[in-house]
């Protein structure tokens, strides 16, 4: 009994692991380093964050095209 118990709390320890959330806030910037928009944090699993880096670069794409860059602190 102890031995499942134990096996139990480490399956829930990993599994709480596996699913942290991250957060980070992005910028979009010309290549003269000013801001032409900043997000909010944005949290969620590792493939959200990836997901939402993904569509801020096409709308940098879409109103700077090669003449910007977006820039994303993780916290």
């Amino acid at each position: 009994m102890k031995r499942l118990f134990i096996l139990l709390c480490a399956a829930v320890f990993i599994l709480g692991f596996a699913s942290c959330k991250k957060c980070t806030t992005c910028e979009i910037r010309k290549l003269d380093g000013t801001v032409e928009a900043s997000y909010d944090e944005f949290c969620g699993s590792k493939k959200d964050i990836d997901d939402f880096k993904k569509s801020l670069e096409a709308k940098k794409e879409l109103f700077l095209g090669a003449n910007g860059q977006v820039i994303c602190t993780e916290k």
